[in-house]
């Protein structure tokens, strides 16, 4: 059998600010912080323990993502990448992309990121309008990013573009005017893609402790559906059709393959503080975590030569994660990756779920259809406890 691809994360740990909305792996340096030069050090020495560990692949994408990866610098960033091509043997056409905020964009740091080695840029926006960006507390205003993505094109043939929608008080056609101004712009990169996240409110974020005080209101779920269907609509129209729930490419050329490496269930090592892996030894899939405070991450390090802990993944823990992650694309979940499928318990809620109009007919792929993604939790909670539980008359929680 062909092996899946094969693609390395690396994770900066480090941001200016933490957004309210944000509950990633995110810490703000202080006196007592590890150096730059240090995070790297460790970063290579990591990538030495993951060849020891797992032997040759082929790296199909490399990801530096955060935290703000674009605080390294491009020197150190180049040395990772070297320590990855000396353990490593890299596609000849692998994609190399780095998280950059627009304030970071300076022509100077630009060359600088593509002499390192960067073949694609994914642009933290967030919005186009003044009033946004303060609301989602971001440091840059409107006109750095309109002169960040001017920039970047200049350098990079591959360019993704992230913005949130579905804030409180977002009017349709503020959004619509938003979304066209970023669709018009993306016509000049080679390589286009945007990644459209509606505002989620997670745990333990400055964000959530204002709703639960009252003092935010997020739009309603009707809301947000029809601000989810208006923007499938204009991207669909201006060519870049939606392959993921939340990311749009115009043509196969500007998908995200390391993104996609998730949602096809491929195997990728998780290096940095708080990363997260998935590894393939001997046949069997493991899962990856690393200690998420920098400096705890970097003592493992120097003390087993790796930061990351493994634990082996049950047949069901893999067909669930499969599952989870394969439905979030256009194009589904093969039926032959998971046999599991077969029991007349899936298959009974599968059929469940067609009669209401969430997944499509299908011999070939378990694939939602457009209102099925926006009920992407109550699908794939009804199909992962029909992968384990026994024949019964299923069950739909409330729309």
């Amino acid at each position: 059998m062909t092996p899946p691809p094969f693609g390395i994360y690396l994770h900066w740990p480090y941001c200016r600010a933490k957004c309210p909305y944000c509950d990633f792996n995110v810490h703000l340096k202080n006196a007592a912080s590890p150096s730059e030069e240090k995070i790297a050090s460790w970063l290579i020495q990591e990538i030495s323990g993951l060849r020891a560990a797992i032997g040759a692949r082929e790296a199909a994408s490399v990801y530096f993502g955060g935290g703000t990866p674009s605080l390294m610098p491009p020197r150190l960033i180049g040395l990772v990448l070297e320590a990855i091509e000396r353990h490593f043997s890299l596609a000849a056409d692998c994609e190399i992309s780095l998280e950059i905020n627009p304030e970071d964009a300076s022509p100077a740091f630009l060359r600088d990121l593509r002499a390192a080695g960067i073949t694609r840029l994914s642009l933290g926006a967030q919005s186009l309008r003044d009033e946004k960006l303060r609301f989602l507390k971001r440091r840059h205003d409107s006109r750095q990013i309109r002169k960040a993505m001017s920039q970047a094109a200049r350098f990079f043939d591959d360019l993704s573009v992230d913005l949130i929608y579905a804030v409180p008080h977002e009017t349709g056609a503020s959004w619509r005017a938003e979304l066209e101004e970023a669709l018009g712009f993306l016509k000049e990169p080679r390589r286009a893609h945007l990644s459209l996240y509606q505002l989620t409110i997670e745990k333990g974020t400055p964000f959530f402790r204002a709703r639960k005080s009252g003092r935010l209101a997020m739009p309603s779920p009707a809301r947000q559906a029809a601000l989810y269907r208006m923007t499938q609509d204009l991207c669909e129209r201006a060519g870049f059709p939606a392959y993921e729930i939340s990311s749009h490419g115009r043509g196969v050329s500007s998908r995200s393959r390391h993104n996609l490496l998730y949602w096809r269930y491929g195997e990728y090592a998780g290096l940095g503080a708080g990363a997260h892996g998935r590894l393939i030894l001997e046949g069997r899939r493991f899962a990856t975590e690393t200690p998420r405070q920098p400096r705890l991450w970097g003592q493992t390090v120097e003390t087993r030569g790796r930061g990351w802990s493994m634990t082996p993944l049950s047949p069901l823990q893999t067909a669930e994660e499969r599952l989870m992650m394969g439905l979030r694309l256009a194009e589904g979940v093969p039926r032959q990756s998971l046999p599991e499928a077969d029991t007349p318990r899936f298959q009974e809620e599968e059929g469940f779920l067609r009669k209401k109009g969430l997944l499509t007919e299908s011999r070939t792929h378990i694939r939602a259809t457009g209102r099925g993604r926006l009920l992407m939790e109550t699908i794939t909670t009804a199909l992962s406890l029909a992968l384990s539980s026994p024949p019964s008359s299923p069950s739909l929680p409330n729309d």
